[in-house]
């Protein structure tokens, strides 16, 4: 429980945008002065808070593959997988490109991702996508599992340039692998082990690929935060003609 004098500070630091921090704020000043409460139970705060986190208007599933697993050890990325939910429905706008790495992957990377150095030589750099990455991610709210190693690769990506940008200063972000050790503690909650708690059909994920682990964590998503019908029969339908490839 939290005495409600610490609701503003805890709300400001969960890392929703202002608009939503101030709304959110607001929905709890009338929900706490309604039932007249003096504490608040901090799992409902948190579950509030997620609530406006995954009801943002326009959400963009994240995932990369990488060289490594540290890009202080100069790990690149090699994968960028986008896919877009409006009003928690996909849209088939996704964003997807293979990227040049100027280095080999090392052998445990290579071996989750199968993307040789060969294959990779002729893909665009990074440098050269960077503002339509940029452009498609801009105003959204970024879902990522593990959002840590994700992030931490794209701001390496853009310290490289010179505009000064990091993915902080484009979109918020929410992290499934953090809220799932809420929803699930003491469990396993990487992406397969959710994939089977919540039926998530997973079985073409032989190889991971960062558009088709952003595909199937869009359905976790959805589910894990108030439940959905499948989506990936109607995501793959839209593919063909929605995705922006670059390169």
């Amino acid at each position: 429980m939290t005495d409600n004098k610490n609701l503003p500070k805890i709300i400001e630091n969960s890392g929703l945008a202002l608009h939503k921090t101030r709304s959110l704020l607001s929905i709890t000043d009338k929900i706490l002065a309604s039932k007249r409460l003096a504490v608040v139970d901090e799992a409902w705060l948190d579950e509030l808070i997620a609530w406006e986190h995954t009801h943002a208007s326009r959400l963009i599933v994240l995932d990369t593959e990488t060289t490594g697993l540290n890009p202080k050890d100069g790990n690149r990325i090699v994968e960028i997988g986008c896919v877009e939910l409006i009003d928690r429905r996909l849209t088939g706008n996704n964003f997807h490109v293979y990227l040049n790495p100027e280095r080999d992957s090392e052998e445990c990377a290579l071996r989750v991702h199968g993307l040789t150095t060969e294959f990779l030589s002729t893909k665009p750099k990074f440098d050269s996508i960077a503002n339509a990455f940029i452009d498609y991610i801009q105003g959204s709210e970024l879902i990522i599992h593990n959002a840590p190693f994700d992030v931490g690769f794209l701001n390496y990506e853009l310290a490289r340039l010179p505009n000064g940008l990091t993915i902080e200063t484009c979109s918020t972000v929410f992290d499934t692998l953090a809220d799932a050790k809420k929803r699930h503690p003491a469990q396993r909650n990487n992406l397969d082990a959710l994939c089977k708690r919540y039926g998530v059909d997973n079985s073409n994920r032989e190889l991971h690929g960062a558009l088709l682990d952003a595909q199937i964590l869009a359905e976790v998503f959805l589910m894990m935060t108030g439940g959905q019908f499948s989506l990936m029969n109607e995501s793959r339908a839209a593919e063909s003609d929605g995705v922006v490839f670059v390169g």
